[in-house]
């Protein structure tokens, strides 16, 4: 029993804790999950507005190249344009027929030229830049719908990279092309002239500078950092003090839009672990305050149980010493009773007062005697040392043993026995601890149901069970009582004028040794009196 308690106790400390600790996981999963969600649109605010400042910066070299854009465009304008633009890298010239004007047609060309002839040769043959520049609905403002093409590694084809716009727009005066040109991107701004269309490449490493210098300046903040990656994935430029982990994935990648398609931004956060760490810190701090309140009660708990247990069985060891003390008065008792009783047979008349005397005398001592071998049965329980003896025996000597030894208290009270008896053969039980339950059942009819006048006892043997029913025709147990009547000092009724004694520890021995007996004890349903059901399974 004692190990149950600190079993019990041992639960009733872990499973609160456990629960909370699940409860408060989960919470604070939602919370990481609502704050990673805020996070993610406070970056993504952060990295938009980043990519607008790009998007201003190739607008502004846009309008300052166009601004400066020769009027009208002939070869040698066109020429003196591209010497004095260090930002270009070529020029395209098509006229209003699709015909190349600019690089002229069979001229002997440097390898510079010759090379971009070759990159943007599907741009111009057939005079695809003119087609493009007037069928283009887009907006002429740098934004993330802007029209791009790809041009693959080999130069073979370009593709159309571009969403359909929402609703027709007018035709622009100027737009971006962007393709891939070995292992990295081209961006071309065209403009519609009067006499064609007009194509500026411009130079890449100082389009990147430019691009570069217009980021934002975020200092020393060790709380993140943002790495731009232009196509080919190298990092252009990274800023912040945040020392990345190894092996760390970036808190947010933003892929940019036409015409800085195949760029991204990548942002890496420190604030996202450091909030991790601290809820985490704090879940873990209110467990271990609850896992220490709950220790504490538990511990408390224990010290006042182990405290009663030792008054529990300084009690029970009291007790037994007073039994085992009175067990020998008692038996000189009964022992004179009964030599007087037989000196006086042949002296006195059956009807003689002292005869009823010595024999009421008797009755009692037998009766203290059971109460006296409950609580030594009781002690010995809850010292644990409620053991059995095994030895052959024939139920039905036992049944009438014990029938014969409440024959005068039942005469006495009119109580009339009928018996089926049907277990005549050998079983290996405690014939003792047998005797003990049935002296038990019998001594409740005594008491509690007299004024029924009769009782039924009937035994069977199926197999290796004995099965003994004892049932009266008093006035049985209410059922409100029903499940409690086999425990420790229950008593149906404490009134003190019932005429009747007991200590209410008799049925829970009862059913404690037919346990013992691999049996049980139980209160069967009964239309009237009560009816008990008693097996035991015999030893092999």
């Amino acid at each position: 029993m004692h190990h149950k308690f600190k079993l019990a106790l041992l639960a009733l400390t872990l499973i609160p804790v456990l629960l909370a600790g699940i409860f408060g996981y989960q919470m604070l999963l939602g919370m990481q999950a609502r704050n990673q969600q805020q996070l993610d649109e406070l970056i993504s605010f952060r990295l938009a507005a980043i990519e607008t400042g790009l998007n201003q910066t190739l607008d502004d070299t846009a309008q300052r190249l166009l601004a400066a854009l020769p009027a009208p465009i002939s070869e040698a304008a066109l020429q003196d344009f591209a010497r004095s633009r260090p930002e270009l890298s070529q020029l395209l010239w098509l006229d209003t027929d699709g015909q190349r004007r600019y690089p002229p047609p069979a001229a002997n060309y440097r390898n510079d030229v010759t090379d971009f002839l070759k990159r943007s040769e599907p741009l111009w043959l057939g005079g695809e830049l003119l087609r493009i520049a007037n069928t283009s609905k887009e907006s002429p403002v740098l934004a993330p719908a802007q029209r791009s093409r790809s041009y693959d590694t080999r130069g073979a084809s370009f593709e159309d990279a571009a969403a359909p716009a929402a609703t027709p727009a007018p035709s622009p005066a100027y737009g971006w092309y962007t393709w891939f040109w070995g292992n990295s991107m081209r961006h071309l701004l065209w403009q519609r002239v009067d006499n064609g269309v007009v194509g500026l490449e411009l130079n890449a490493e100082r389009l990147k500078a430019d691009l570069i210098a217009a980021l934002p300046d975020a200092g020393d903040a060790d709380d993140r950092l943002v790495r731009l990656y232009d196509s080919r994935g190298d990092v252009l430029y990274e800023w912040g003090g945040y020392t990345i982990p190894e092996g760390r994935s970036p808190t947010l990648s933003y892929s940019l839009a036409a015409p800085l398609a195949s760029w991204r931004l990548d942002w890496y956060s420190g604030a996202q672990a450091q909030t991790a760490l601290a809820q985490n810190l704090l879940l873990s701090g209110f467990l271990l305050m609850l896992l220490l309140a709950l220790g504490g009660i538990s511990a408390f708990l224990l010290r006042e149980h182990q405290r009663e247990r030792r008054l529990s069985e300084q009690r029970v060891n009291f007790v037994n010493q007073v039994s085992h003390e009175l067990k020998t008065p008692l038996t000189n008792v009964r022992l004179y009773a009964e030599l007087s009783a037989d000196q006086l047979e042949a002296e006195l008349e059956s009807d003689h007062p002292v005869r009823k005397f010595l024999k009421i005398i008797n009755e009692e001592s037998l009766r203290l005697t059971r109460l006296i071998n409950n609580v030594l049965n009781y002690a010995r329980d809850q010292r644990e040392q409620l053991q059995l003896q095994p030895r052959p025996a024939v139920p039905d000597d036992i049944i009438r043993g014990v029938l014969d030894s409440f024959r005068p208290a039942f005469e006495r009270q009119g109580i009339i026995v009928s018996t089926d008896l049907q277990a005549s053969r050998e079983l290996r039980i405690d014939p003792d601890a047998t005797e003990q339950i049935l002296v038990n059942l019998l001594s409740n009819i005594e008491k509690y149901a007299a004024n029924g006048k009769s009782a039924v006892i009937s035994s069977r043997i199926d197999g290796d069970t004995l099965t003994i029913v004892v049932e009266d025709a008093g006035p049985g147990i209410p059922k409100a009582a029903a499940g409690h009547v086999f425990d420790d000092f229950y008593r149906v009724t404490d009134r003190i004028d019932e005429g009747v004694s007991g200590t209410g520890i008799g049925l829970s021995i009862a059913r404690q040794l037919a346990r013992l007996h691999s049996g049980d004890l139980r209160l069967l349903p009964s239309a009237s009196g009560a009816r008990f059901e008693l097996s035991l399974r015999g030893a092999s």
